[in-house]
């Protein structure tokens, strides 16, 4: 039986009150995009980093079906956190996005590791050199509030597949930058070459760290990877799910 999209999802067992949530979408047969849903009244509200440069704040419906046509493979999975927590990130995340969405941000991409958070005054950065994917700037924003999702020290080791997604990447990177913000070449270039064989931390992660109690945070990779498992399988590429009603 097909689905509606968005689907509405939440930790088994964790009594949820969170307006805080992670939209995970599927975007190609292999690839997923990851945002941070900061607010749950309609129009829910996204803030998801799209690429160099780039960071996005928009309606759900908009980062669900971004061509106003289908609605692509996607669920929301509801953060359960503490609700003082919950709130100091919706406030951050609403200055942030003020600061740095919907126009050419500072915020710059990159998949190497990084310990930075944003500062929750200024919304920048706290690390110059803070360079994301959509998944680690979900995963900086959370650290931002004390938040630790994941444990690095008992993540996977790169694969042959990460360094050639890596590489891919970083080449599709330089030169969008070669040909939009030659300025940038340099110093992205160097941090590419540097990164290359870093650990990486897929969306799928993300979301499936979601599901886990908070007293499992920061979680090993073989916590998420079930979650994940079936995210993917119930997210299928492909699909024409009829559009929710309620994103």
């Amino acid at each position: 039986m097909s689905e509606n999209f968005p689907l509405r999802l939440c930790a088994d067992g964790v009594d949820v009150t969170s307006a805080s949530a992670v939209v995970l979408v599927r975007t190609g047969e292999g690839q997923f995009h990851l945002g941070l849903v900061r607010q749950a009244e309609p129009p829910e509200s996204v803030l998801h980093f799209g690429w160099h440069r780039q960071l996005h704040d928009e309606p759900l419906r908009k980062t669900v079906c971004p061509n106003n046509d289908a609605v692509l493979s996607s669920a929301v999975i509801v953060l359960p956190l503490d609700p003082l927590v919950d709130e100091a990130l919706r406030l951050l995340a609403r200055r942030v996005a003020r600061k740095h969405a919907n126009r050419w941000s500072d915020i710059a991409y990159g998949f190497g590791p990084t310990d930075a958070t944003f500062d929750h005054s200024t919304a920048e950065p706290t690390t110059a050199e803070a360079a994301f994917t959509c998944a680690t700037f979900i995963l900086a924003m959370l650290r931002s509030v004390g938040v630790r999702l994941l444990d690095i020290t008992r993540w996977r080791t790169p694969t042959d597949e990460d360094v050639h997604w890596q590489r891919t990447i970083g080449e599709l990177l330089l030169n969008w930058i070669h040909r939009h913000i030659h300025g940038d070449l340099e110093r992205v270039k160097a941090r590419v070459e540097r990164d290359i064989g870093s650990i990486r931390f897929r969306p799928t992660d993300v979301a499936g760290a979601a599901f886990c109690h908070p007293n499992k945070w920061p979680v090993a990779v073989t916590d998420v990877e079930l979650h994940a498992e079936m995210l993917c399988a119930r997210l299928p590429w492909g699909s024409s799910p009829s559009p929710p009603t309620s994103a």
